[in-house]
Protein backbone atom coordinates (compact mmCIF):
# COMPACT_ATOMS: atom_id res chain seq x y z
CA UNK A 1 0.00 0.00 0.00
CA UNK A 2 1.54 3.64 -0.83
CA UNK A 3 -0.42 6.98 -0.13
CA UNK A 4 1.51 10.34 0.31
CA UNK A 5 0.31 12.25 3.13
CA UNK A 6 1.12 16.03 4.04
CA UNK A 7 3.54 15.71 1.66
CA UNK A 8 5.36 12.73 2.83
CA UNK A 9 5.50 9.31 0.62
CA UNK A 10 4.59 6.34 2.77
CA UNK A 11 4.86 2.69 1.13
CA UNK A 12 4.42 -0.78 2.93
CA UNK A 13 7.15 -2.48 0.82
CA UNK A 14 9.97 0.40 1.20
CA UNK A 15 9.45 0.63 5.06
CA UNK A 16 10.20 -1.69 7.95
CA UNK A 17 7.17 -3.75 9.42
CA UNK A 18 7.67 -3.48 13.03
CA UNK A 19 4.79 -5.14 14.77
CA UNK A 20 1.77 -7.21 13.42
CA UNK A 21 -1.51 -6.59 15.14
CA UNK A 22 -4.58 -8.03 14.70
CA UNK A 23 -7.76 -7.80 17.06
CA UNK A 24 -11.11 -9.18 16.99
CA UNK A 25 -12.69 -11.83 14.94
CA UNK A 26 -13.13 -12.36 11.37
CA UNK A 27 -16.59 -10.56 10.29
CA UNK A 28 -17.06 -8.40 13.84
CA UNK A 29 -17.49 -4.77 12.90
CA UNK A 30 -14.30 -4.33 15.47
CA UNK A 31 -12.10 -6.31 14.24
CA UNK A 32 -8.96 -5.34 12.49
CA UNK A 33 -5.54 -5.96 11.00
CA UNK A 34 -2.50 -3.55 10.53
CA UNK A 35 1.15 -3.47 10.87
CA UNK A 36 3.43 -0.70 12.83
CA UNK A 37 5.78 0.29 9.85
CA UNK A 38 9.20 2.58 10.36
CA UNK A 39 10.22 4.46 7.28
CA UNK A 40 14.32 4.82 5.65
CA UNK A 41 13.57 8.65 7.06
CA UNK A 42 12.54 7.49 10.43
CA UNK A 43 9.00 8.41 10.02
CA UNK A 44 6.50 6.11 11.48
CA UNK A 45 2.72 5.07 10.68
CA UNK A 46 0.15 2.00 10.52
CA UNK A 47 -1.04 0.65 7.72
CA UNK A 48 -3.84 -1.96 7.49
CA UNK A 49 -7.82 -2.48 6.96
CA UNK A 50 -10.89 -2.80 9.38
CA UNK A 51 -14.43 -2.77 9.83
CA UNK A 52 -16.95 -0.17 9.77
CA UNK A 53 -16.10 0.62 13.56
CA UNK A 54 -12.39 0.92 13.44
CA UNK A 55 -9.75 3.52 12.95
CA UNK A 56 -9.64 2.10 8.83
CA UNK A 57 -13.23 2.68 8.25
CA UNK A 58 -14.20 4.58 5.51
CA UNK A 59 -17.53 6.54 5.20
CA UNK A 60 -20.05 5.94 2.81
CA UNK A 61 -23.72 8.03 1.87
CA UNK A 62 -26.19 8.90 4.64
CA UNK A 63 -23.68 9.05 6.96
CA UNK A 64 -22.69 5.29 7.48
CA UNK A 65 -19.61 3.74 7.66
CA UNK A 66 -18.37 0.59 5.94
CA UNK A 67 -14.45 -1.21 6.30
CA UNK A 68 -11.76 -0.30 4.31
CA UNK A 69 -8.19 0.20 4.56
CA UNK A 70 -5.93 3.38 4.88
CA UNK A 71 -2.20 4.58 6.09
CA UNK A 72 -1.93 6.66 9.28
CA UNK A 73 1.18 8.44 9.95
CA UNK A 74 2.22 8.04 13.86
CA UNK A 75 4.13 10.81 15.65
CA UNK A 76 6.30 9.27 18.42
CA UNK A 77 3.71 10.21 20.89
CA UNK A 78 1.11 9.02 18.93
CA UNK A 79 2.84 5.57 18.46
CA UNK A 80 3.72 5.57 22.55
CA UNK A 81 0.36 5.96 23.15
CA UNK A 82 -0.66 3.21 20.65
CA UNK A 83 2.17 0.80 22.56
CA UNK A 84 1.09 1.64 25.59
CA UNK A 85 -2.58 0.26 24.57
CA UNK A 86 -1.70 -3.15 23.31
CA UNK A 87 1.52 -3.67 25.05
CA UNK A 88 -0.61 -6.46 27.07
CA UNK A 89 -1.62 -8.47 23.68
CA UNK A 90 2.00 -8.28 21.72
CA UNK A 91 5.20 -7.63 22.43
CA UNK A 92 6.55 -4.24 21.41
CA UNK A 93 9.64 -5.04 23.03
CA UNK A 94 11.46 -4.13 19.57
CA UNK A 95 9.82 -0.80 19.28
CA UNK A 96 11.08 0.33 22.55
CA UNK A 97 14.59 -0.07 20.72
CA UNK A 98 14.14 3.20 18.68
CA UNK A 99 15.62 6.53 19.24
CA UNK A 100 12.28 8.49 18.81
CA UNK A 101 11.21 6.51 21.48
CA UNK A 102 13.82 6.07 24.09
CA UNK A 103 13.41 10.22 24.24
CA UNK A 104 10.02 9.75 25.57
CA UNK A 105 10.12 6.77 27.78
CA UNK A 106 11.33 8.22 31.68
CA UNK A 107 12.96 5.25 33.47
CA UNK A 108 12.73 4.64 37.12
Amino acid sequence: MKRVIDGFRYDTEKAQEMLRVSEGNAGDFSACEYGIFRTPRGHWFIAGSGGPMTRFAQPVSGNSWQGGEKIIPLAPVALLDLIETIQDRFDCDSLFDCPELQELITED
